[in-house]
């Protein structure tokens, strides 16, 4: 029994599995989300609900009114400020279900507030204008990822914290080797996102030639109890304007991939815009694969 709410005892709860940022159906990254979460349904069993379904993350859907919502985020350990798979997922089956139009949605996390908006199949989430933190050495990331420092080099571009809702430390890598032959020391790269307060790292190498695809990435969140993921928004939005600030990419959509090596794959749209000052906003989004709806018993 998670346990009791005001209101006497809940039989059941009902939490869908969708799999967000899907490639042709395949792949992607499995949430939890509860559409409907009862107002009396308190952080602790919330946590406990997510450490029962042991996703990346489960989110947990209020509508407060008429497209406006509110949505809390959990890691199977902790509380974390907002994820940008499990909200494409929580929206996607919303539209699904009919409970929601076409139009944009007023959505607020505690990373602050967003939109939701749809194109086609996509379901597009905005993020928070980015935040460029400090570089980090890349002797210093190396050894986590089991590569030289040499590995890391890329012309114009070095390790950096950036967020755009959640902080990570976007790495460069030289190919799609490399970002392969990555062999993560976890205990390791926990330690480093405790000391610069991240949430993970974000590796990613640039893609050659002509494909659509910007760049393939790994993630990697041991502190979070998240030793890889196979799609993270959140990280790709602040990598598209990472690109941007490097004069890697211009404003448009970009693809980004990643989860190839987890047999996920995972493909992340990322619509960049730039103001007239320069500053860069993204919104970020990809399809959504319904897998089960489970009943929870209370």
């Amino acid at each position: 029994m998670i346990g009791k709410y005001k209101q006497g005892f809940m039989e059941s709860l009902t939490v869908h599995i969708a799999r967000a940022f899907c490639r042709d159906g395949q792949g992607g990254n499995l949430a939890g989300v509860v559409l409907s979460t009862p107002t009396s349904l308190t952080s602790s069993q919330k946590q406990s609900i997510a450490t029962t379904l042991n996703f990346s993350e489960t989110v947990f859907l209020e509508n407060k009114a008429s497209r406006k919502y509110v949505a809390t985020y959990y890691t199977p350990s902790t509380a974390i400020d907002f994820c940008g798979h499990a909200t494409v997922a929580a929206f996607n089956l919303l539209r699904q279900e009919k409970r929601v139009d076409d139009e944009p949605i007023e959505l607020s996390t505690t990373a602050g507030p967003c939109t939701v908006s749809f194109d086609g199949d996509l379901v597009f989430v905005s993020q928070q204008k980015p935040i460029f933190g400090e570089q980090v050495a890349v002797e210093e990331i190396a050894l986590t990822l089991g590569l030289s420092a040499e590995d890391l080099t890329e012309s114009e571009m070095t390790p950096q914290i950036v967020s755009t809702g959640l902080k990570d430390i976007l790495v460069p890598v030289r190919d799609q080797d490399t970002l392969a032959r990555i062999k993560p020391d976890f205990p390791a790269i926990k330690k480093l996102s405790e000391k610069y307060d991240t949430v993970g790292m974000h590796v990613f190498a640039i893609n050659s030639g002509n494909s659509s695809v910007v760049a393939r990435c790994r993630n990697f969140a041991p502190l979070y109890d998240i030793p890889e993921e196979s799609a993270t928004g959140s990280s790709n939005g602040a990598l598209a304007c990472y690109l941007h600030k490097v004069g890697k990419v211009d404003e448009g959509h970009l693809l980004f991939q990643q989860g190839d090596v987890l047999n996920l794959p995972s493909d992340i749209h990322v619509k960049l815009s730039v103001d007239k000052d320069g500053t860069t906003s993204v919104i970020c989004g990809g399809k959504v694969v319904l897998d089960e709806i489970r009943e929870m018993k209370c």
